[in-house]
């Protein structure tokens, strides 16, 4: 379980993707409402990009849990 949007979820695969690499970042926003986001940066030491690394490239199911964005 990591903190972050849950639904960010199906992007978690994507970090197995040796071209994507630190500092990378999460943007949620309400398409009727631009001014309503938010951020979520994660560099290399960041513990929930750290957590999504050992879970992709060990095949172990990950997940985020914060409050919807939405």
């Amino acid at each position: 379980l990591i903190e972050g949007p849950p639904e960010a979820d199906p992007l978690i695969p994507l970090a197995a993707d040796p071209g994507l690499r630190p500092p990378v970042a999460l943007l949620a926003h309400a398409v009727d409402e631009p001014g309503r986001s938010a951020f979520w940066p994660m560099a290399e030491f960041s513990p929930e990009w750290v957590a999504i690394r050992w879970a992709v490239e060990r095949g172990v199911p990950a997940r985020f849990i914060d409050l919807p964005a939405t």
